[in-house]
């Protein structure tokens, strides 16, 4: 059931980055005449979508619920063993993040792919600070092999089908005179999914979430 909830929040915040994502593909085909394959769309698509899903089950706070609320973990591996599924859960929540990195975007390697794992979940430990989550640094390092094994994944599929994953890779080379949309691509698709969760997730998707669920109901 908690999958399903996921699932369907995740959607449901997509369907309402979707357009957004779509007025940014026009700007980048009118505006600087560039336009991605039909391969890497798709990724930066599944990638939002993904984006989606960990901002919601880290529960980062929204315009509505943003509040101090300091809880703090500094021990390592404490509790690991009694739950460990929590942990493997961490791992497992950004395998997919060091999986498309390095598929949709060349210049990530592994080093750059890890660490943008571990900035990412240091970004969302900290906004734990500002909600009812503890802000954990057993997170941190479980969050940051789970992209070190996307990374690995990646190798693997790259070695048996090289071609497919040269299908989603980035067309565009960043220059000196590569527009910002384009050099910064990555970070803008993270900013518009964070934007939605942080300022109209609380006002529609819960709303959009309880009809679906009285509709089963019924």
């Amino acid at each position: 059931m908690f999958l399903l909830i996921l699932i369907t929040k995740a959607s449901i915040n997509f369907l309402i980055i979707l357009p957004l994502l779509l007025l940014l593909q026009l700007m980048l085909k009118y505006m600087n005449h560039i336009s991605s394959s039909v391969y890497h769309k798709i990724g930066t698509f599944a990638f939002c979508f993904l984006m989606a899903g960990i901002f919601i089950v880290t529960g980062i706070p929204s315009i509505l619920t943003i509040h101090m609320d300091v809880n703090i973990s500094f021990k390592l591996f404490d509790g690991i063993i009694p739950y460990y599924e929590q942990y493997v859960n961490n791992v497992f929540l950004f395998m997919p993040f060091g999986f498309l990195l390095p598929l949709l975007w060349k210049r990530f390697n592994m080093t750059k792919t890890v660490f943008a794992g571990f900035l990412l979940s240091f970004a969302i430990e900290t906004l734990q600070l500002f909600c009812f989550r503890c802000t954990d640094i057993n997170d941190l390092w479980t969050n940051t092999l789970g992209a070190y094994f996307g990374y690995l994944l990646f190798l693997v599929i790259k070695k048996w089908f090289p071609r497919i994953v040269n299908k989603f890779s980035s067309n565009n080379s960043v220059t000196n005179k590569t527009s910002f949309l384009i050099s910064h691509e990555i970070y803008v698709y993270i900013f518009i999914t964070w934007f939605v969760i942080f300022f109209i997730h609380p006002f529609v998707s819960d709303n959009l979430m309880n009809l679906i669920l009285n509709l089963n109901a019924g």
